[in-house]
């Protein structure tokens, strides 16, 4: 079987409550867009409940998969061991700078997924530039936060 991802982004969930819809919004992915494989970026509040809602989701969906992508190697332990199924690093971000390195690996999960859900928090998030991106090049998106407007 051919793994269909979504790429998943979001602002921190203090500031924008994204995680009521999450777990629908991934079930439905699953049921109606038959999406195997959840792609997350393991840096805010949104990605840590996204991870758990995924992992909630494998009791009813077994074949389902989160995997980490990075946008640096590891430098330290992981914080929540069994929390993804895997992790992949992006080719050409090893001499990249940090920022620039979050904003290719971003490019490149908009570029090879088949769906985008993301809860973007206010203009100045990384989820909305996604949102924008994966508008210009015709991805699907669920778009849980109010930013920016649309869907």
């Amino acid at each position: 079987m051919h793994d269909k991802a979504c790429a998943l982004f979001g602002y921190d969930t203090e500031a924008n409550d994204a995680s009521k819809p999450l777990e629908p919004a991934l079930r439905t992915a699953i049921l109606k867009q038959k999406i195997d494989t959840f792609w997350c970026c393991g840096f805010s509040g949104f990605d840590l409940n996204a991870a758990l809602a995924i992992l909630k989701l494998q009791d009813d969906f077994p074949g389902v998969k989160s995997i980490l992508i990075r946008a640096s190697l590891p430098t330290k332990p992981d914080p929540f061991p069994g929390l993804y199924d895997g992790a992949l690093y992006p080719d050409g971000l090893e001499s990249l700078p940090s920022r620039l390195a979050v904003v290719k690996r971003n490019h490149w999960m908009v570029k090879h997924c088949d769906l985008i859900i993301a809860s973007a928090g206010n203009e100045l998030c990384d989820a909305y530039e996604v949102v924008l991106m994966a508008r210009r090049y015709g991805k699907p998106v669920v778009n849980l936060g109010p930013f920016p407007p649309g869907r």
